[in-house]
């Protein structure tokens, strides 16, 4: 029986202000938890035993989101094991062990948090199934196919690869390596044993690093290495986000976007989709039940509707778009390309939205986003994000302690889950607003808000003598 495990049992702190009410593997990507994808692959690849090391709390959020959209055969697969105490891959894997059957000669590990195309894992199998060693993993070159730095090293774990086998392992270089680690393993029997031979920090790693204290698969493959095995890299065929920081979402959505919209070769909708005919529709358009396409509306396609939702009065779609179901999409709004909308979302009144609305989000009356807006927010009419910096430049972050600048997305705005603005509130690029948050009437945000904080203006007035008299009277 093949068996595969897949990690998401990490704290997600770098993913703050999501990370504060939600777990990582259920963020939103392309209209679905970003997991969803893999577990939904493993299925159709023949893994009838899906073991997830998780959290209570996100074992306990997949499980009910499997529940209520109707994918039982697939919460009936899983099978959790514990991991809110672990501190790295590797220790979550040689935990894993001692639950499995003690005859397993081969596991699959995969990261849950890792945003990749169905056919990056099939090929991985296929290659893998005719590899004898030890060990086989997935990278992605730091460089895209016109020689541009695609990644930065100093961000990831990263091997040094020639042909189909890694040379060597480094964690968060300064360079020198060729590729970065992409989240999937196949360990055989020694590789299997060597797990537990792990040592608790990253030994791999360049003089003047500092490792935090966990014991990772990266490790592992360099002891294997140290040991003259060989370890069989293979090559992703499509894209692959490593979603570990807030606008990481934002890059994993428009990439899986676009891979659908590959994949979408022509137009889907019910006999219960009314379309009334002033509405301009070009390009494909999938539709769920349910489905009111009112006067006035323009939709450029491809866009994805969920069930329940009406899109009209004059409504702009322009695609890639994902809109969930039970949605309210009206009133001479703009939905720009490669954004998602949450279910049960009211987007309306020349609102334009250029990202991502999670879940039960109110955005009307003249405003405009660019970013993540978390669960259950409410932005007050004129709401506005800035998106371009007077420098042109691009803003930083601090994520634990460290200054980041993101080379994607590092302009928008991050709303956590149970936000509020006021009226004519202002968020500047770069900006994030953690979970329970306010942003009060007025407001010229420019600082990150803490979770359950409030920020208000306050005026200084002045008053002064005025009347006819100033005129001459």
């Amino acid at each position: 029986m093949k068996r595969v495990l897949v990690l998401a049992g990490g704290h997600g702190k770098r993913m703050w202000p999501y990370s504060s009410t939600q777990d990582k593997l259920m963020l939103p990507v392309a209209g679905y938890p970003l997991v969803l994808p893999l577990l939904e692959t493993l299925q159709e690849q023949g893994f009838s035993e899906i073991y997830l090391s998780a959290n209570g709390r996100g074992w306990t959020q997949l499980t009910q989101y499997l529940t209520a959209s109707g994918r039982l055969g697939l919460r009936d697969a899983l099978r959790f094991i514990e991991d809110s105490k672990l501190q790295g891959s590797a220790a979550a894997v040689a935990h894993a062990l001692q639950q499995l059957p003690a005859d397993i000669s081969q596991l699959l590990v995969c990261c849950g948090d890792v945003a990749l195309a169905p056919e990056n894992l099939i090929n991985f199998l296929q290659r893998a199934d005719s590899f004898s060693g030890p060990l086989s993993m997935l990278v992605q070159p730091l460089d895209d196919a016109e020689g541009h730095v695609r990644e930065a090293a100093g961000d990831w774990l990263c091997a040094q690869v020639a042909g189909d086998r890694v040379q060597a392992i480094l964690g968060h270089p300064r360079g020198g390596v060729s590729h970065r680690l992409g989240g999937c393993y196949l360990l055989r029997e020694k590789a299997l044993s060597e797990v537990q031979y792990t040592a608790p920090y990253m030994e791999a790693i360049q003089v003047g690093m500092m490792p935090p204290q966990e014991a990772d698969l990266a490790q592992t493959v360099a002891n294997l290495l140290q040991q003259g095995c060989e370890v069989q890299a293979v090559v992703t065929v499509d894209y692959l986000v490593d979603v570990d920081k807030p606008w990481h979402i934002m890059e994993a959505n428009r990439r899986r976007l676009h891979y659908l919209s590959s994949k979408l070769a022509e137009s889907a909708t019910t006999e219960s989709c009314q379309v009334d005919p002033t509405a301009m529709i070009r390009g494909q358009v999938v539709a769920g039940e349910n489905v009111q396409i009112g006067p006035g509306v323009m939709l450029e396609g491809p866009v994805w509707i969920g069930s329940n939702t009406t899109i009209t009065r004059g409504a702009m779609v322009y695609g890639p778009v994902v809109i969930g179901d039970n949605c309210v999409v009206e009133e001479y709004c703009r939905i720009s390309p490669y954004s998602s909308i949450g279910s049960r979302c009211q987007v309306g009144h020349c609102a334009e939205i250029d990202g991502i609305l999670m879940d039960n989000v109110y955005a009307v009356h003249y405003m405009e986003f660019h970013g993540i807006i978390g669960r259950s927010s409410d932005l007050g009419a004129a709401t506005v994000c800035g998106t371009l910096r007077f420098d042109d430049g691009s803003s930083s972050m601090k994520v634990e302690g460290r200054r980041e600048t993101p080379r994607y997305y590092g302009n928008a705005s991050y709303l956590g889950d149970f936000t509020r603005t006021g009226v004519n509130a202002i968020l500047m690029p770069g900006v994030r607003v953690g979970a329970y948050g306010v942003v009060g009437p007025g407001v010229l945000l420019s600082e990150d808000v803490p979770d359950r904080t409030m920020v208000l203006a306050e005026q200084n007035h002045v008053r002064r003598p005025w009347g006819p008299e100033k005129y001459g009277w």
